[in-house]
């Protein structure tokens, strides 16, 4: 699950194709790009998603991973064909479009909560990060990186954030170079993996306890992102035809990367079942000349995303630079590191499979919203 920033994605695309439906590949690479980038999180990239949603579930959680990003193909969809049609950007604007205005503003809220503790969850990640590999102690990395995050909300530092935010493709290429890796020095793995997860002790931490409902939930809770995001992407695409595709390619390779993983994940189950990085833990073991690399493009990919969530949020409260805005950064940042210093795999497990139960009433709403439509817009080709 990603930020809750939106992206003018196709504003710089040439205008001479604006309406005409025309696909261009350039075009539709662009922004799958995008989509990818947006999508990779500390959950994502660290594994710890993966983990608990997928491989928990055994060979099952495959299956997991496609039900997972059928639904983030679809709210993708709905989300950017509203776009196109309302030119809506404000997931405020979005909710209440589909669910009315008072359970619209309550998910509005919900949004922005869940931006608050997908980014405690994200500083809490700093911590297991320097301490698993550099063996700093973890309230030095949580303390460094919310300073940071502090300074350039505060302070508006975004040349930093535009260097540093192409990070997603080479978080993925790294990602499924480790798995595959992984996967290649073990392959005998995969065929005891079932018997090590339902003997593990600990218990592995499950998303659910079925490997259909964790898919359902991981797909479901990117609504609160991708309210913002997708209708931002949908209101500037030059063609609604490339949105979509590009959304399906983006969802197709993300759900690839997903498999990469969570195979690499069984084959080395014995290794990766109790960490609280588990791509950190696959790089250290089977390729110690780049797992310090690696971590440090992970902190990178960590900044880049938690400084917009935190922005997300100090924005609900005021303008850029207000009073307001400060006070409600300055408070933010503190209760983030306060409460980053629950363990990052538990915080998980609490708070993200919340976020997909809550969602399923703006799910119905949009399903309701969108058949609705469907049959309007035959009854009309009808008269």
């Amino acid at each position: 699950m990603e930020d809750g920033t939106t992206t003018n994605i196709a504003q710089s695309e040439s205008g001479s194709d604006q309406g005409t439906g025309k696909v261009k590949g350039k075009n539709v690479f662009k922004i799958a790009g995008a989509i990818i980038g947006f999508m990779i999180g500390a959950g994502f990239a660290t594994g710890q998603e993966t983990l608990q949603y997928y491989t928990s579930e055994g060979f099952w959680g495959l299956a997991g991973v496609l039900v997972a990003y059928g639904f983030v193909f679809w709210l993708f969809y709905c989300f950017m064909v509203t776009g196109s049609r309302t030119k809506m950007r404000h997931s405020r604007e979005v909710f209440q479009y589909y669910c009315g205005k008072y359970l619209g503003w309550v998910y509005e809220i919900l949004a922005i909560s869940m931006l608050f503790l997908v980014t405690v969850t994200m500083v809490s990640s700093v911590g297991s990060i320097v301490s698993q590999y550099f063996g700093v102690n973890e309230i030095v990395g949580r303390l460094v990186m919310i300073a940071l995050v502090l300074a350039s909300v505060l302070l508006g530092l975004k040349k930093l954030l535009d260097v540093l935010g192409p990070l997603g493709p080479v978080i993925i290429a790294g990602l499924i170079i480790i798995a595959v890796v992984a996967i290649a020095s073990n392959p005998g793995g995969l065929a005891t993996a079932p018997e090590f997860i339902a003997s593990a002790d600990p218990p592995m931490l499950k998303a659910s306890g079925f490997w259909l409902l964790s898919g359902i939930l991981y797909g479901i809770m990117n609504i609160y992102p991708l309210a913002s995001f997708g209708s931002a992407m949908g209101a500037d695409a030059t063609s609604k035809k490339e949105a979509i595709i590009a959304a399906l390619v983006g969802a197709v390779a993300l759900a690839l990367g997903a498999i990469c993983i969570t195979l690499s994940q069984l084959a080395n189950i014995d290794i990766v079942y109790n960490q609280e990085i588990p791509t950190l833990a696959l790089a250290a073991h089977y390729m110690p000349a780049v797992a310090g690399v690696f971590s440090i493009i992970l902190l990178l990919g960590i900044y880049t995303t938690v400084t917009p969530n935190l922005w997300a949020v100090s924005q609900a409260f005021g303008k850029d630079g207000s009073k307001r805005y400060i006070i409600a950064t300055i408070v933010a940042g503190v209760l983030v590191f306060a409460i980053s210093f629950l363990p990052y795999g538990e915080l998980m497990n609490m708070i993200y499979p919340f976020a997909g139960y809550a969602a399923y009433l703006m799910i119905i709403c949009m399903a309701v919203k969108h058949i609705r439509l469907f049959v309007a817009k035959r009854r009309a080709a009808k008269d």
